[in-house]
């Protein structure tokens, strides 16, 4: 069993239209230092700058993680606060499994949750919060990209899933897919035809 490790807990995706919503749990010792270039996921100026960072994450020994994703259809059951709760309590326990901290940081305002605290923005001053948005949202995004290619049309390694004029395009030309989130209000809308 590690001792002295810090879990840090972020999410990407909650707002896009298809595809899973991830949470990443990061688990470090608590004198992590960090790799050159960690930072909040959506600071990255470029993809690839992002990647890169996330492979030197990844290739540290000592950093445990675990992604949690939830499909569409999943959220659409139980409704995104229900699994937002959910992914973060399951990913953060895994990584405790495997390490002997008891510190964890979770990005947001959600409370309470059955351990741990809730810190809005900890993502921009807890490198282990930052490292495991960056995890999470290259997870997604290659996830993204990989359905892109399976099912074409909807632009879906450009715009991850998220609204943008080529997804809407999508849509209209080939509609709803298995891979969108049917609760979701615009979604909800095209399949009323309203």
């Amino acid at each position: 069993m590690l001792e002295d490790y810090t879990v840090g807990v972020d999410e990407c995706g909650t707002g896009a239209l298809a595809g899973p919503f991830v949470v990443c749990a990061l688990g470090v010792p608590t004198n992590w230092e960090p790799p050159s270039g960690v930072r909040d996921s959506k600071a990255f100026s470029t993809e690839e700058g992002r990647v890169a960072v996330c492979h030197r994450i990844l290739h540290d020994p000592s950093v445990i993680f675990y992604i949690d994703a939830p499909m569409p259809w999943e959220i659409d059951v139980a409704g995104l606060g229900v699994r937002h709760r959910e992914s973060f309590t399951h990913a953060a326990k895994m990584v405790l499994q495997r390490v002997g901290g008891r510190d964890v940081v979770f990005d947001g305002s959600m409370n309470p949750l059955p351990f741990g605290r809730c810190e809005p923005k900890a993502d921009a001053t807890y490198p282990c919060v930052a490292a495991a948005s960056i995890v999470g949202k290259v997870f997604r995004d290659k996830w993204m990209a990989q359905l892109d290619k399976s099912m074409p049309g909807y632009s879906w390694s450009s715009n991850k899933g998220y609204r943008s004029e080529e997804h809407e395009e999508g849509l209209r030309k080939l509609g709803v897919s298995m891979w969108h989130r049917r609760s979701y209000a615009p979604i909800k809308k095209l399949l009323e035809g309203t």
